[in-house]
């Protein structure tokens, strides 16, 4: 099957462009994480809630239509967060005390429990792959 782009999948649209990265981390970081939630940082742009709500109704749309299938996704750092919360079954919002790390070209993968309705996460943030790349010719 040829590669698929979904809106849905795309990063964070929080404002921190508009905003500037110093203003926004500013902003983030002076509001509690339970703030954070529905915080709208800057007009027209999601917030936290609304950004997790829309990947996680993608993802599952995707394991709905491909159920027994192997799904790549090519994303960055916010979608694997939210995937996160889907596969570990919390709801739209940001992690409180810790998130999950998405190193640059990190792979994480989940699988189906052959034993019971839930996911099983094989690996996270992993960069193994990577390791040949950084040695000398």
């Amino acid at each position: 099957m040829a590669p698929q782009a979904f809106d849905e999948l795309c990063e964070w649209e929080s404002g921190n462009e508009v905003l500037g990265v110093g203003a926004f981390m500013q902003n983030f970081s002076e509001l509690a994480p339970a703030e954070r939630r529905d915080h709208r940082f800057h007009p027209g742009f999601e917030t936290i809630s609304e950004f997790t709500g829309r990947v996680q109704r993608k993802l599952h749309e995707l394991l709905g239509l491909y159920a027994g299938k192997t799904i790549v996704m090519v994303v960055h750092g916010g979608v694997v967060e939210a995937a996160f919360h889907y596969f570990l079954g919390f709801g739209p919002g940001p992690f409180e005390g810790g998130y999950p790390a998405a190193g640059h070209t990190s792979i994480t993968l989940w699988r189906r429990s052959g034993s019971r309705e839930a996911w099983v996460q094989e690996f996270a943030n992993d960069t193994h792959h990577l390791c040949s790349a950084a040695a000398p010719l």
